[in-house]
């Protein structure tokens, strides 16, 4: 396998399909019982999107400029508000679903949240091979 395929592979299919997962849980007209129904709704969206943010940031990290955390952050936000916009669009055209602005808030403050743990993440790694190399 090519090194630009096994890159694609590691950093960025998983932000893909994780994506595809959220508008195919977001096709169903309601959701399938679970383990999921004692948490709040507005939890959900957060950590979904926090999830989201954490992989994107992933992603973009792994292309050639991006050294600059702001940077990293900024298109990280940026991805998470356009996917959370396009996702509650999506669900008001979904039978008994609605888009509601709460759910969006809830999806950027996750995405927000997350993209900035995984930095921290992502920072906390860095020093600690430095420290031990």
């Amino acid at each position: 396998m090519s090194q630009p395929l096994r890159a694609f592979a590691r950093y960025w299919l998983p932000l893909l399909i994780y994506i595809g997962l959220i508008f195919i849980m977001s096709s169903l007209s309601r959701r399938p019982h679970s383990f999921l129904d004692f948490i709040p709704d507005k939890l959900l969206h957060f950590g979904e999107y926090a999830v989201l943010a954490a992989l994107t940031a992933r992603a973009v990290y792994s292309l050639p400029k991006p050294d600059a955390w702001w940077v990293v952050l900024l298109i990280t936000f940026l991805v998470v508000a356009i996917l959370g916009t396009l996702d509650e669009l999506h669900q008001s055209t979904i039978p008994r679903r609605s888009a509601e602005v709460l759910d969006w808030v809830a999806d950027v403050s996750g995405g927000l949240t997350g993209g900035v743990f995984y930095l921290l993440f992502k920072r906390w790694l860095v020093r600690r091979a430095e420290t031990a190399g």
